[in-house]
């Protein structure tokens, strides 16, 4: 039996069709794996970012002294170490907040990240000014979610 000049083009297209199949395929798998390693990426720098801002208050005498005595009386919202502590907290809130809402952290846990910020209004009397001051910084779908943190908070008693 002879190929004609019909036969191999047909052999031809044929094979062609597989390797561009195979490639197609081949792409897939590589973006989904590139997609894993994206989001393992922002899960570690999240967690990081929350590790070093709990450290500043755990190792930071006067930090932890205003934030102790705000518990039990409101102290003004100025407080400059306090004040940067809170926003640092709500900047890494709304991070996480605008990554899980594009779908880029699979494990964000917004219940946490949600419980975290409730209990800042619950714990600290002057918190709830300083949100009011820092607010319109943010998007209206975050401040709308943090609202909803607040209104799950026992409010610090005054």
């Amino acid at each position: 039996m002879t190929l004609t000049i019909q036969d191999l083009g047909a052999l031809g297209e044929l094979i062609g069709s597989t390797a561009v199949l195979a490639t197609l395929v081949y792409l897939a798998l590589q973006t989904r794996q590139n997609s894993m390693a994206i989001a393992a990426q922002l899960d570690a720098a999240s967690i990081a970012a929350i590790q070093n801002i709990r450290l500043v208050a755990a190792t930071s005498n006067e930090l932890q002294e205003a934030l102790n005595q705000d518990r039990v009386n409101a102290l003004p919202i100025e407080e400059d170490r306090r004040g940067r502590y809170w926003g640092a907290l709500i900047g890494t809130a709304d991070w996480l907040f605008a990554q899980s809402h594009r779908g880029l952290l699979p494990s964000f846990s917004e219940s946490g990240t949600g419980r975290s910020i409730h209990s800042l209004f619950s714990a600290y009397r002057s918190f709830g000014a300083f949100w009011e001051v820092v607010k319109p910084n943010y998007g209206p779908e975050f401040v709308e979610w943090v609202e909803e943190q607040r209104a799950k908070a026992t409010p610090a008693e005054g």
